[in-house]
């Protein structure tokens, strides 16, 4: 059976799709930094009304939890909000 160049060309294109999915879902997708004294965590996500996205950011250290934006128009970022995580699950475990 003769394979032609057309057959060989969608091979090699299927290989190198199949390797970059095989990387895609084995790779590391965020990993968290570490600076002195604190260890943080970032997450993305989507808010009614927001169309840039949301990040969350957890200070694992201080149990400290801040969700902030970017502002397009003003090209800064926007603190959304700030919650102290330890005073909530202290709170949490009393009621």
């Amino acid at each position: 059976m003769k394979v032609s160049l057309k057959q060989s060309t969608l091979i090699a294109i299927n290989a190198c799709l199949l390797f970059l999915l095989w990387h895609s879902v084995t790779s590391r997708v965020s990993e968290a930094q570490e600076t002195r004294g604190h260890r943080y965590i970032a997450v993305d996500g989507d808010v009614n009304n927001i169309t840039s996205g949301v990040v969350y950011i957890l200070d694992t250290t201080h149990q400290e939890l801040v969700a902030i934006t970017w502002d397009h128009n003003e090209n800064r970022l926007v603190p959304l909000g700030y919650r102290p995580i330890a005073s909530d699950a202290a709170s949490a475990l009393r009621n």
